[in-house]
């Protein structure tokens, strides 16, 4: 049994909406998504002022009742998809049947299909890339009434050398969120590289009480953060650029307070 868009409930276009919306939705972040999330979806939705809030309500508890994975299923038609929104939510015929037919399209054979090429399509485009991790540090060293001003800048160009390590990182992250893109990917193991940098170059700026520190010496301790990092994660370091600096004696003008 199908039921056409024009016939069911007289909403076409708030049905065509709230499947549009969903799509969206998995388009970026997987089926998953919509079962962890469900209480952000509906706020998102209200926000947008696109749908008639009773309508957003009623997408909510069908999200909490994971309508979409008995939807995700070929042989489950309208009718009968229809009939368990009725017994699970306590909804009207006509009501089901208008999530039962948002359901079924959203899950047509089109758009199963281009899910299933999406499948990890954004963990081979990171491994197949080149990759810019750009850093900057910046440390203070106080002794007395002065300060001295150290950083450092750098940046290395990045590219997979072990897929099978980088797939082991993103492997609870993929089954997690499929469509995953590559640049999401990518600064996830940025960020990782800065934090790592940064608390290297504040030990460094910090280590010793009497000497301030020397900016442009911070070559070695670079080089050291960066190959073990690339180690660890599969990665091969194709060239960087970097660059030290450090300031003159300063009066503090109680700037450290």
């Amino acid at each position: 049994m199908f039921i056409k868009a024009e016939s069911v409930g007289g909403k076409p276009e708030m049905m065509d909406t709230l499947k549009d919306f969903l799509k969206q939705i998995i388009d970026k972040n997987g089926f998953e998504y919509l079962n962890s999330n469900a209480f952000d979806i509906y706020e998102n939705l209200i926000e947008s002022e696109t749908i008639d809030h009773r309508y957003a309500r009623i997408l909510l508890l069908t999200l909490l009742a994971k309508v979409y994975e008995r939807a995700n299923n070929k042989d489950v038609d309208i009718s009968t998809l229809s009939k368990h929104i009725q017994k699970e939510l306590f909804l009207k015929k006509n009501i089901a049947d208008d999530f039962a037919f948002l359901y079924q399209t959203l899950f047509r054979a089109e758009n199963i299909s281009e899910w299933d090429n999406k499948y990890a399509k954004g963990l081979k485009e990171f491994c197949a890339r080149e990759w810019s991790f750009p850093w900057q540090g910046f440390e203070v060293w106080y002794a007395g009434s002065v300060h001295v001003d150290c950083s450092y800048t750098a940046e290395v160009m990045i590219r997979v050398c072990d897929k099978k390590l980088v797939e082991e990182d993103m492997k609870k992250l993929v089954e997690t969120n499929p469509f995953i893109a590559a640049t999401e990917i990518y600064k996830k193991y940025h960020d990782e590289l800065c934090k790592l940098l940064d608390s290297d170059f504040q030990d460094y700026a910090q280590a010793e009480d009497y000497y301030p520190p020397v900016g442009e010496d911070y070559d070695s301790n670079y080089e050291c953060v960066l190959e073990e990092f690339c180690m660890k994660h599969g990665f091969e370091i194709i060239s960087y650029e970097c660059d030290g600096e450090t300031s003159d004696y300063e009066p503090n003008d109680n700037r450290r307070w």
